[in-house]
C-alpha cells in the first residue's frame, strides 16, 4: 500500500509537510529553498534530485566506479586510476577465488547488500547469475536468507562491509550462530579504511562476533591465505568469518613459506623462529606485513624476534599462550579495536590457561578507543599505533622492561650493566 501511495500523502499522514520533488543542480534555487525552510519551526521534507557524475562524461558513463574513487588521471575523456593497477586486492581475490570454486560447486551461492561491484562479485553474477543474490541495502535480510540457504544444504557466502554487518547483529546470533549454520561471512573492509574514513572503518567485527558461540573467526594474511581461508570455510559445517581489509595484498617479499599451510581450526603459523628471542610478534590478518617489517628493524639493531601469524581470533590457538611458559613475552597487533579485539581474545585465554604470567607479559596493539578520520590506511596505522615502528618500539620497551640494565648499544650486541659491577657483560639478545 505504501508503494502505491504518493511521497507527498506519505509524509503528510505523519503531519510533516512534504516538498519536492526539486531539481538538485540548480544551486539558486536550492538556497532560497533551504532559507526559506529554515525558517519553518516544525519538521519538513525537502525531497532532492541528483544525477551521480553529472556533468562529467566519465562518471554519466560509468556512475558506480565513482561511488567512491580514488585518485585518477584524465587522459583525454579517458580516466585512468592513480593507483596501481597492477596489483591484486584482497577484495578481488576473494571474488575470483569464490567464482572459481563456484564451477566445481553448484551448492555455493553469494549474496551482497547493494555492493556487487565493492565486494568483488561481477564476475561471479555474470557466470552464476541464478545463484547470485543481491538484496538491497538490507543486510539483516541477506543474513535471513543466507541462514535459509545454509539450512537446505547449500553453501552461502554472504560479503558485506564491516561496518555494514553490524546492523545485523541480532540475525547473526538468532539465525545462525545459534542454529549453528554453516553461512560464512567474507566481511570486507575490515580495519581502516583510508579514504573512506571513521563511518566506514570496521574496526567492531570481531569484537562482536567471537562472542557468539559456534563462530569461527579467520583472518588471512595475503593473498594465498585469503584463498586457503575460503577452502577452509567452505569445508566447515559451522559459521565462518574471514575478514580482509580494503587494500592490496602484500607484494610477494612479505610473504613467507608458512603462509602456504592450510588452515586448520584454531591453529596459528609461526612465521619466524628465531633462537634465544624473548618477545614474541603475534599479529592477527594482514598487520602480519607490519609485524615482519618491524622484527627487521629490530635485527637491524640487535634484537630477536619470534613473529606468529594467528590466523584465528576464535578459538585461538592454545600454544600462542604456551610462549608464556618458555619465558617470553608477547605483542598482539591488529587491525581492530583494541578491546574486544584478537589481543583481548589472547588475554582472556592466557588468564584462564598459562600457569603464572605478569600482565607485563603481553602487550596489545591495536586501534584506540576514538574515532580515526580520513587519511591513507598507512598514516591511520600510524596514529593507531599499530605500523612497524610503533611495534618495534613496543619491542624494545618490553626488552628493556624485563631488563632496566639493558641498553641497545650498537646493531649486533646489547650492553648489560651489572649493578655494583664495573666490567659491563655482553648479551646477544
Amino acid at each position: 500500500i505504501r508503494m502505491a501511495l504518493p511521497a507527498s500523502q506519505m509524509f503528510e499522514s505523519l503531519n510533516i509537510p512534504y516538498f519536492g520533488p526539486v531539481d538538485g543542480h540548480d544551486i539558486g534555487s536550492l538556497i532560497k529553498l533551504f532559507q526559506a525552510l529554515a525558517e519553518v519551526n516544525h519538521p519538513v521534507i525537502l525531497h532532492v534530485y541528483t544525477k551521480k557524475g553529472k556533468g562529467f562524461e566519465p562518471a554519466d558513463q560509468g556512475p558506480s566506479k565513482f561511488h567512491s574513487t580514488g585518485p585518477f588521471k584524465m587522459n583525454g575523456d579517458a580516466v585512468e586510476s592513480a593507483s596501481d593497477s597492477s596489483r591484486r586486492s584482497f577484495t578481488s581475490v576473494i571474488g575470483e577465488h569464490l567464482t572459481e570454486l563456484a564451477q566445481k560447486d553448484d551448492r555455493i551461492v553469494a549474496i551482497t547488500s547493494a555492493m556487487c561491484d565493492g565486494t568483488g562479485l561481477v564476475e561471479f553474477r555474470k557466470r552464476f547469475a541464478d545463484r547470485f543474490y543481491d538484496v538491497g541495502i538490507a543486510e539483516s535480510a541477506a543474513v535471513d536468507i543466507a541462514a535459509g540457504f545454509a539450512r537446505s544444504g547449500l553453501k552461502p557466502v554472504v560479503c558485506i562491509y564491516s561496518t555494514f554487518l553490524q546492523r545485523s547483529f541480532d540475525q547473526i546470533f538468532q539465525e545462525v550462530a545459534l542454529q549453528n549454520l554453516p553461512v560464512i561471512f567474507c566481511i570486507d573492509r575490515a580495519g581502516m579504511v583510508g579514504s573512506d574514513g571513521p563511518t566506514h572503518h570496521g574496526l567492531l567485527d570481531i569484537g562482536f562476533l567471537r562472542i557468539m558461540p559456534n563462530m569461527v573467526l579467520t583472518g588471512p594474511a595475503n593473498e594465498i591465505e585469503t584463498k586457503l581461508a575460503l577452502e577452509f570455510a567452505l569445508g566447515q559445517n559451522k559459521p565462518v568469518v574471514i575478514r580482509y581489509p580494503k587494500d592490496f595484498v602484500p607484494q610477494q617479499e612479505f610473504v613467507r613459506a608458512a603462509c602456504a599451510k592450510p588452515f586448520r581450526l584454531g591453529r596459528s603459523v609461526v612465521v619466524k623462529k628465531t633462537k634465544d628471542s624473548a618477545v614474541a610478534i603475534v599479529s592477527y590478518g594482514s598487520v602480519l606485513t607490519e609485524a615482519l617489517k618491524a622484527a627487521k628493524l629490530l635485527a637491524e639493531d640487535g634484537i630477536a624476534v619470534d613473529v606468529i601469524n594467528g590466523r584465528f581470533a576464535a578459538p585461538v590457538d592454545e600454544k600462542i599462550i604456551s610462549l608464556l611458559d618458555q619465558g617470553k613475552r608477547i605483542i598482539t597487533v591488529e587491525d581492530h579495536a583494541s578491546a574486544c579485539g584478537f589481543g583481548s581474545a589472547v588475554l582472556e585465554l592466557t588468564a584462564a590457561t598459562a600457569k603464572s604470567h605478569s600482565p607485563q607479559a603481553i602487550r596489545l596493539l591495536g586501534a584506540p578507543r576514538r574515532f580515526i578520520g580520513h587519511n591513507s590506511r598507512e598514516q591511520q596505522f600510524m596514529e593507531a599505533g599499530i605500523n612497524a615502528d610503533k611495534i618495534a618500539e613496543t619491542v624494545k620497551e618490553m626488552v628493556t622492561a624485563r631488563n632496566p640494565e639493558i641498553e641497545i648499544r650498537s646493531i649486533k650486541q646489547v650492553q648489560v650493566t651489572k649493578v655494583q659491577k664495573s666490567k659491563p657483560k655482553i648479551l646477544n639478545i
